[in-house]
């Protein structure tokens, strides 16, 4: 089926070395949507990631999106084992936690 009033589009404006993402912008009609699909990579020596970095990146990320004025969908795997955090992300979680909330998200 083709309508003329559908469009998707990709963004490929987000640069991360912590995760690897999709930003495709679906517009039907006058309204769009940001459909944002992130995979965390694992943090290790050999990926040289560490933990703050997905921390820092996906707070940069938001802060971001938070001026757009249209619909935002940000879906994917984050990695974060909420019931069994290691030391090192216990500070993050709730970080990141307070951060989905600030934007309400």
């Amino acid at each position: 089926m083709y309508r003329d009033d559908i469009r998707l589009d990709m963004d490929s404006s987000i640069k991360a070395k912590s995760y690897e993402s999709v930003h495709v912008t679906l517009t039907v009609g006058g309204s769009c949507v940001h459909i944002i699909i992130i995979y965390r990579l694992h943090p290790t020596k050999k990926s040289k990631v560490k933990s703050s970095d997905f921390f820092s990146e996906f707070a940069t990320l938001i802060d971001e999106l938070s001026s757009i004025s249209d619909e935002v969908i940000i879906a994917g795997d984050y990695s974060i084992h909420w019931d069994k955090p290691t030391e090192t992300e216990n500070k993050h979680l709730v970080e990141f936690y307070i951060l989905l909330t600030w934007f309400n998200m």
